[in-house]
């Protein structure tokens, strides 16, 4: 990075979030077969409060690319929070997936890595130096595959 002297360093960092609607299409649902009950009280809004936090939760995901590498929060708080260093991080490619190639939505483990699916579109992918691979659906992902490759080059410019 060229910088004048005196002027302090650049933060350069690329945001998204992602979120799944049809995840979040499971909340009336849920309050439908919970309000069909018989028994109505503080257990039934309870037991609807949870569910629908649950649901919130693991159908949105933010995504940050920065010189330090990728890190992916879940649920709209971002938290737990899944990091891989630039250093771990081999190449970076953009997959032309719909989620009915990934099987679903959600979680899911291949044979080779990890992958976050919240719909269709394009999958931001990084290969660690392990050989296995992550990914996630964001908006953009070529991008966030070019930022982040930029700031792997500037970490390592011999690969």
């Amino acid at each position: 990075m060229n910088r004048a002297p005196g002027r302090p360093p650049e933060s350069r960092v690329w945001v998204r979030r992602s979120t799944s609607p049809i995840i979040l299409g499971f909340i009336p649902l849920l309050v439908g077969s919970e309000l069909r009950q018989r028994r109505r009280g503080l257990r039934t809004i309870v037991r609807i409060g949870i569910g629908a936090l649950v649901i919130v939760s693991v159908s949105s995901v933010r995504v940050v690319a920065g010189p330090d590498g990728l890190a992916v929060g879940f649920g709209p708080w971002g938290w737990p929070v899944r990091r891989h260093l630039m250093t771990r991080i081999r190449s970076v490619r953009v997959e032309k997936r719909s989620a009915l190639r990934y099987m679903g939505l959600g979680l899911r483990i291949l044979p080779h890595g990890t992958r976050i699916v919240l719909g269709t579109g394009d999958t931001l992918v990084v290969e660690l130096d392990s050989g296995r691979t992550f990914g996630v659906t964001v908006p953009d992902a070529a991008r966030a595959a070019r930022f982040l490759d930029e700031a792997r080059r500037e970490l390592r410019p011999d690969r």
